[in-house]
């Protein structure tokens, strides 16, 4: 009897585990750059792009890529676009063209995204 409930505590335990791996997650932020002083917007806020990598909270595995861009420095709450660059280990931001209407990210790889103005002014 002890070594079955030895067996179910050991598997709801690696299930947990794996449970929280899945769900729960840690990033790291790299290429910010922010919108420059001769391009503004209704909002009257300073915007930034850069990207964000998720991974995994207990074993660090990759699980996303994405585009940022927004009003938070710290590239927290704004809106975002899932980078899924075929061929690409890291998309890492070359530079960022800034216009009215949107902002055109480019890509060391040569990748480029467009984000229109109206997903990341206004707070999102």
């Amino acid at each position: 009897m002890a070594v079955v409930l030895t067996a179910l505590l050991a598997q709801g335990a690696t299930a947990l585990v794996l449970l929280l791996d899945t769900r729960l997650h840690r990033t790291e932020k790299f290429g910010r750059i922010a919108q420059p002083a001769t391009v503004t917007y209704e909002d009257d806020r300073r915007h930034y792009v850069g990207v964000v990598r998720e991974r995994s909270w207990i074993f660090g595995r990759h699980q996303a890529y994405r585009l940022y861009a927004g009003g938070s420095p710290d590239l927290g709450y704004g809106h975002f676009v899932r980078l899924e660059f075929l061929g690409v280990d890291r998309p890492v931001p070359a530079g960022a063209d800034w216009r009215r209407d949107g902002v055109r990210v480019r890509f060391t790889s040569g990748h480029e995204v467009f984000v229109p103005a109206r997903y990341f002014l206004g707070g999102r």
